[in-house]
Order: C-alpha cells, then sequence, then structure tokens
C-alpha cells in the first residue's frame, strides 16, 4: 500500500518558495526552493523519471487518497513527501523491463501551489542551501 512520509520534516515548512527544475543530461535534475531568505538546491543527479502534474489533476485522485489526506489538512506545507510502494515508481519499474531495480527506487512528490512534482532516483538527493 502507498505510504507518503515528510522528507526532512519541519526542514522547508515556514516559506513560500518559487519552484525551478533544471534537467540537462550533464548534471541530471536540480529542483531549486526559492525564498526571500534561502535558495535550497536539491540535487538529484540523474534520475530513471520525473513528471510534472498541474495541482488540479492531483484532485482528480491520482495519487492514492488515504496515502495523502492527512497531507491535505495542511495544504502540503511541508513540500516535499517521500513516497514507498507509490503507483508511480512501479510504472517506471515495469515499464524498464529489469534495467531499473524495484529494491533501489526512491520515490519523493514535491508540492506546490500549483504543480506536483514526482521523481524516481535510485538516491536521495543532496541538498546545499544559499542564504541570500
Amino acid at each position: 500500500m502507498e505510504k507518503w512520509i515528510i522528507y526532512k520534516e519541519n526542514e522547508f515548512n515556514d516559506e513560500v518558495y518559487d519552484i525551478n527544475l533544471n534537467f540537462s543530461e550533464e548534471n541530471g535534475l536540480v529542483v531549486v526552493f526559492k525564498s526571500i531568505q534561502k535558495e535550497y538546491n536539491f540535487h538529484f543527479g540523474f534520475i530513471n523519471a520525473f513528471r510534472v502534474l498541474d495541482e488540479s489533476v492531483v484532485l482528480k485522485e491520482i495519487y492514492k487518497k488515504e496515502s495523502i489526506e492527512m497531507f491535505k489538512k495542511t495544504k502540503y506545507r511541508d513540500i516535499i513527501y517521500q513516497v514507498f510502494d507509490g503507483e508511480f515508481s512501479k510504472e517506471i519499474v515495469e515499464m524498464a523491463c529489469g534495467a531499473v531495480e524495484k529494491d533501489r527506487q526512491k520515490h519523493y512528490v514535491i508540492m506546490t501551489e500549483n504543480y506536483c512534482i514526482d521523481i524516481v532516483s535510485d538516491w536521495e538527493p543532496d541538498i546545499t542551501v544559499d542564504y541570500l
């Protein structure tokens, strides 16, 4: 059953962030959370997959309702979540026909006011912080 947990609880929930995605073959995926005071850079590196969905798609229950119900109450203020046994990660493993190992996959979801970003990777992101 799909299970969500807050990634790095209490680190990213006190501010409003502008989210920027940078993806290249040279650097992989970098997600930047920028507020008035700080800029967090999540270096995911070379990932297996990512998708960006308009928040209205999520309202149509693309994620398991029981998995995210408790986060809806706080309007996803923690921004980034790790998902265990998620459908998107399962789809990537199935499509890869053995090239992607199920047990190595890490699935993250970033929720903003307008978008939901799913990331499937073999490892955790490297996070750097810049104070503005």
